[in-house]
C-alpha cells in the first residue's frame, strides 16, 4: 500500500472528448518526508511517519521539536502514519511522481472541518 498526503486547493472542471462536463477537485502534493519508520520486529507492525506542510519551530511544542530533532528532519505542522510502506528510512522524500503513473487510478479519503451544529447561513 502507497500513500502520500496533500490538500485540497479548490475545484474546477473538465471537459471530456464528448463535451460531458466533469466537476475535479484540485490537490497540491509537496514531497512528504519519512520522519519514522515503525518495524515488525520493534512495533510489531510496519510502516512510515509521513511529516508534510512544513513549519517553523515557533508553531511547535518541545516534545514535537524533539521528535524532529532525533530523525533530523525538516519541522512539519502535520504527522501521518502509512501503514503497509516498507523500504524506506528516515528523510526519503517521497514524491507523488515516483509514486504513481499518469492515469494510475488512486483511492483518496479526506478529513472535513467540524463545524458542530450550525445554522443555514454558515451551512453554505
Amino acid at each position: 500500500m502507497k500513500g502520500i498526503f496533500g490538500t485540497k486547493v479548490g475545484m474546477t472542471q473538465v471537459f471530456e472528448e464528448n463535451g460531458r462536463l466533469i466537476p475535479v477537485t484540485l490537490v497540491r502534493v509537496e514531497p512528504n518526508q519519512v520522519v519514522s519508520v515503525k518495524t515488525k520486529e520493534k512495533d510489531g507492525y510496519d510502516a512510515v511517519q509521513l511529516g508534510f506542510n512544513q513549519t517553523d519551530e515557533k508553531n511547535l511544542n518541545k516534545p514535537q521539536l524533539g521528535h524532529f530533532k532525533k530523525a533530523n528532519t525538516n519541522n512539519y505542522k502535520y504527522l501521518e502514519e502509512v501503514r503497509g510502506m516498507v523500504g524506506y528510512k528516515i528523510g526519503d522524500l517521497l514524491k507523488v511522481e515516483e509514486l504513481f503513473q499518469e492515469g494510475q487510478v488512486v483511492d483518496v479519503q479526506a478529513r472535513t472541518k467540524g463545524r458542530g451544529f450550525t445554522g443555514a447561513i454558515k451551512r453554505w
